[in-house]
């Protein structure tokens, strides 16, 4: 249910989606990530985070944090490989997915699937040496892929 208060709007959600607490991030596939991160700091001051290559994923990525926004800069290890790789094919560079924060993946994801909705993942995968992490089918979210993720490095 939308209240609008004091020309703010305040969303009051169900039970459900109580899950999320928060966006975490915003992934952004890139070409160049080494200058992308250079624009990043440059023109917007940003503060480089983690870095990590997962060449499971054929992919290296960056957080760098933009005026108290999180932002995932994602490149693939080679063109076209992997999913970052593809969508880059397909879509050219942009925003890839969203990231919510959630307290358990695992139950997140059960929790969903109970309500009938689609996941690309039926169970979730740690991430970056630190995240659990789990898709949620675009086909949901209007075609912008929704991430679930855990910030502890403990099985959900």
């Amino acid at each position: 249910m939308l209240i609008e208060r004091d020309c703010l709007l305040e969303f009051h959600y169900s039970k459900e989606a109580k899950m999320f607490k928060g966006l975490h991030h915003i992934g952004i596939a890139v070409q160049d990530l080494d200058e992308s991160v250079r624009k990043y700091e440059q023109l917007f001051h940003g503060k480089v985070g983690l870095r990590h290559t997962a060449e499971d994923h054929y992919l290296r990525l960056v957080f760098i944090e933009v005026g108290g926004v999180m932002f995932e800069l994602l490149q693939p290890l080679s063109p076209g490989k992997g999913y970052i790789g593809e969508f880059l094919d397909k879509h050219g560079e942009g925003l890839h997915h969203l990231a919510f924060n959630v307290d358990n993946v695992e139950n997140s994801l059960a929790e969903l699937k109970k309500m009938g909705v689609k996941m690309r993942d039926e169970k979730p995968r740690f991430r970056s040496g630190r995240f659990w992490i789990a898709f949620i089918s675009p086909d949901e979210t209007n075609n912008v892929p929704w991430e679930m993720l855990q910030s502890t490095p403990e099985s959900p």
